[in-house]
Formats: C-alpha cells, sequence, structure tokens
C-alpha cells in the first residue's frame, strides 16, 4: 500500500483526529495571517498560530468549539447590537418625514443656476403675494 493509502486510512479510521487536524491548520494559519497584518514580529505570529493550531489537536471537537463560542460571543453580542443599532437610526433618518431627507444631488453650475432662479422667482412671487395684501389691506383703512 502506498503511503497516500496509508495517510487516507487512517484519517478515515480517524475522522475526529482529521478534523481537529484541519481545523487547527485553518485557525493556525488564520492566526498568524492576523497577527502579521497588525504589526506582531513573525516569531511572536508564530507562535500565537503555534499554540492556535496545537490546540483543537489537543481537546474534542465539541470542546474546542464551546472555547471559541465562550470567547468570541461577546464581541459577536456587541458586534449585531450595533449593526442593529446603526440600521435603527438609518430607518429614523430615512423616515423623518423631511422632504428630501436621503437624497443625494448631484450639483453643477447649470443645475445650481437653475436652482438659484427657481429661488428668485419663488422669493418674487411672495413679495408680490405680500404687495397684493398690503394693497388690500390700504383699501379697507381708507374706508
Amino acid at each position: 500500500m502506498s503511503i497516500a493509502g496509508s495517510v487516507a486510512k487512517f484519517l478515515y479510521k480517524n475522522k475526529g483526529a482529521a478534523l481537529n487536524t484541519g481545523i487547527g491548520i485553518w485557525g493556525g494559519m488564520s492566526t498568524y495571517q492576523d497577527e502579521r497584518e497588525q504589526g506582531a514580529g513573525k516569531l511572536s505570529a508564530a507562535a500565537s498560530a503555534g499554540m492556535d493550531m496545537a490546540l483543537p489537536m489537543m481537546m474534542s471537537f465539541k470542546k474546542y468549539m464551546g472555547l471559541e463560542l465562550a470567547m468570541n460571543a461577546p464581541g459577536l453580542a456587541y458586534d449585531a447590537y450595533k449593526a442593529a443599532n446603526d440600521y435603527r437610526r438609518q430607518l429614523g433618518r430615512e423616515n423623518s418625514g423631511q422632504a428630501f431627507v436621503n437624497a443625494k444631488f448631484n450639483d453643477n453650475e447649470q443645475v445650481f443656476t437653475m436652482r438659484q432662479a427657481a429661488m428668485a422667482m419663488a422669493e418674487r412671487s411672495k413679495y408680490n403675494t405680500q404687495q397684493m395684501m398690503l394693497g388690500r389691506e390700504a383699501k379697507y383703512m381708507r374706508k
């Protein structure tokens, strides 16, 4: 029997050990990469990766997953709370009842000029309405 066949037979018989070994290798590589990205030295990152690689091999899969869950649960709960709170605030901003709250305007010189012209026209209209009302009041005051 070849070496590959022997290894395959061993892994088939020891499925739990193979799973733990796979998880250990994956966890070790992930830890090493994370540590290096955070600025740790090669030796320090390798030591952390070695611990994360050996830990699943020393305990059963269920115990290791329980340990990982216990270590990561507080951070995951906080992240879920923060995401829900951010979503709630976003919905509050979008549904505040104000016009154009969630609109994104692409302003250029022509649009700016057109908006200024519209605002000037609205001001003239307001002024004309006020003048008309004052003229009517003056009419009634003379009587």
